[in-house]
């Protein structure tokens, strides 16, 4: 598309960050650290070599509140309530914002139709489709909480 291909994946310098990059029509890119890769904006292929028992996600609920949690049952509710599964804080996030599912092809995010949002690298998780988690995934929630967000880890070494 005229959008190009986005490739996510984890570099470690020091720390891990989830990046992104465009490659624009016609031009190539070294994608040997690549975990996944978006055509057009919401189809992604991931790349990874295993199916994870579990996910780890970790991030922040805002600059100075840290948050970390594995994931590993069928279904795992996330939002602002304290009855969901993760409970996560944040400014425009609703009570029961989004779903991660345990699927046979891996974790998979699901918006539960929320007004602000679920969005996988800066891309909206449009329902009912979802979108698999793939190693180096940001997650984040809506506009209202640019320094709230969820940070994907998938290592063989965590089952």
């Amino acid at each position: 598309d005229e959008n190009g291909l986005l490739v996510a994946w984890r570099e470690d310098h020091g720390h891990r960050l989830p990046v992104s990059a465009v490659c624009p029509p016609g031009e190539e890119m070294d994608v040997h650290q690549c975990s996944a890769i978006r055509f057009g904006l919401h189809s992604w292929i991931s790349f990874m070599p295993f199916k994870p028992n579990l996910i780890q996600v970790s991030g922040y609920y805002r600059k100075d509140a840290p948050f970390s949690c594995l994931i590993h049952s069928l279904v795992t509710t996330l939002g602002g309530s304290k009855e969901c599964t993760v409970f996560f804080p944040v400014p425009g996030i609703e009570d029961d914002h989004c779903r991660i599912l345990k699927t046979d092809s891996g974790f998979v995010i699901l918006d539960n139709q929320s007004k602000t949002g679920t969005f996988l690298n800066g891309i909206r998780v449009l329902p009912p489709t979802g979108a698999i988690l793939f190693p180096g995934a940001r997650i984040t929630f809506g506009p209202q909480s640019p320094d709230a967000y969820l940070d994907v880890l998938v290592d063989p070494k965590l089952d």
